[in-house]
């Protein structure tokens, strides 16, 4: 356990994985390398969470956003690690998303009420079902945390929101900082929104 886990164990969240089959995997997304070469490591580490559970049979559907820069390249890296893991036929991906506030909106427009199981880098998952929650009323919400020791950096379009949200995938430290802001700040993001 390193330093960073045990300062900021407090935010990390158990497993619940469903004794049923879900309605679908939603797996997060963290973009890809510069030049859309490859995902980077922590869209990885959670992509072969997901196939995983795939695979275990927690659910026939994985569902992966793309919308971030280079949502073309993105798509077609996830298409080929979905081939060789064989289960290119139960992936779809949602298009034109940006944030996980985006995530969770195009989720509920897709799954109302029902059960999804949540793939998100582990000190993202208290926020991420802190989101889901706000905007998936009614549905049951399972987790499984994927777990990634390097942070690259990714390609993302030049903006400071996007120079921080880089600093944040590229430091495993930073990243900790922003997922607890933000969910400290997510009760009034989702109201504004």
């Amino acid at each position: 356990m390193s330093l960073l886990d045990w300062i900021f164990g407090w935010m990390l969240v158990p497993d619940n994985l469903p004794k049923e089959q879900a309605m679908a995997i939603f797996c997060h997304t963290y973009g890809t390398t510069p030049g859309f070469k490859s995902l980077t490591a922590v869209s990885q580490a959670a992509m072969e969470k997901a196939i995983e559970l795939i695979v275990k049979g927690k659910s026939y559907l994985l569902i992966l956003p793309v919308g971030s820069c280079g949502e073309n390249e993105e798509r077609k890296i996830r298409q080929e690690i979905a081939q060789k893991a064989g289960i290119a036929n139960q992936i779809s991906f949602l298009r034109g998303v940006k944030s996980t506030y985006d995530e969770a909106a195009a989720i509920g427009n897709l799954i109302v009420g029902g059960n999804i199981l949540v793939v998100a880098d582990r000190y993202h998952m208290r926020r991420s079902l802190q989101i889901f929650r706000a905007c998936l009323p009614g549905t049951k919400l399972y987790n499984a945390s994927s777990v990634c020791l390097k942070y690259d950096e990714p390609a993302v379009p030049p903006s400071l929101f996007s120079f921080i949200q880089s600093r944040q995938i590229r430091s495993k430290f930073v990243s900790i900082l922003w997922n607890n802001l933000f969910y400290l700040l997510t009760p009034i993001l989702v109201k504004r929104s």
